[in-house]
């Protein structure tokens, strides 16, 4: 379920845990999925293409609006998938090049566009996982309210799919783990439709792309970008303790 109008407000109102001051909400793996991919599509949705850009970001910018009104996003992929390649299909038996090359560009735009909610889910998941933890500690700060030993994943963007959640950190990597392979076998279809020059230029398909210096990394998995954001949240915050020592 990826109406995300409809899901925010399911979030806000379908509550089913209550206090005086506090409504928390416990969530499935499922919904975390979808909060996850709404947030993505939302802040991709955001950004509007340069003038210089080319076919396949105006493309992926294109489907992260169109997403935001969708049902069910793996059935929009897939819908997306398959005209595609009827298009292709249909421009091949007919001999017409510029037709093929048109289907081609869009499939790079499709999987371009797959690549990118994946890098968003795929580095969202590290900081939600992350207040998940600090907000398990005996000492996490919930204004001094909770409830039921339950207390909400404070919300930081525009975006509020997330708020007034309750979810644990393992709920949080069962639920990347898990659409991880879904989001990775949809890029190799929209990829398959690719010329093979593409193919070989976007074969990877990695958790997460991050900047690093002046240039992005692929971190393959889970692991090697958590690995990868601890060591740059800790060095950061060893330059924190570092300058209030200072002082």
């Amino acid at each position: 379920m990826l109406n995300f109008d409809q899901l925010q407000e399911n979030f806000a109102a379908d509550v089913n845990t209550v206090s005086a001051n506090l409504n928390v909400r416990e969530v499935s793996t499922a919904d975390l999925q979808a909060a996850l991919i709404g947030e993505a599509c939302e802040y991709m949705a955001s950004y509007s293409p340069a003038e210089d850009a080319g076919a396949s970001q105006l493309i992926a910018n294109k489907l992260a609006n169109e997403a935001q009104d969708a049902d069910d996003f793996g059935e929009f992929i897939s819908a997306k998938i398959m005209g595609i390649f009827e298009r292709k299909k249909a421009a091949l038996a007919a001999d017409n090049a510029d037709a093929v090359a048109s289907a081609e560009t869009a499939s790079q735009g499709l999987a371009t566009f797959i690549k990118r909610v994946q890098s968003s889910v795929g580095r969202s998941s590290y900081y939600r996982q992350r207040e998940a933890e600090r907000l398990e500690t005996p000492a996490a700060d919930a204004n001094g309210r909770e409830y039921q030993g339950m207390r909400p994943v404070p919300v930081r963007t525009d975006y509020d799919g997330f708020q007034r959640l309750y979810f644990t950190p393992d709920q949080v990597t069962e639920a990347v783990d898990e659409l991880f392979p879904q989001l990775e076998k949809a890029y190799t279809f929209a990829l398959s439709m690719c010329d093979s020059y593409i193919q070989k230029r976007m074969g990877d398909f990695p958790f997460s792309s991050v900047k690093v210096g002046n240039e992005y990394r692929d971190f393959m998995t889970r692991g090697e970008l958590f690995q990868h954001l601890g060591s740059v949240t800790a060095a950061r915050q060893g330059s924190v303790d570092e300058a209030l020592a200072m002082v």
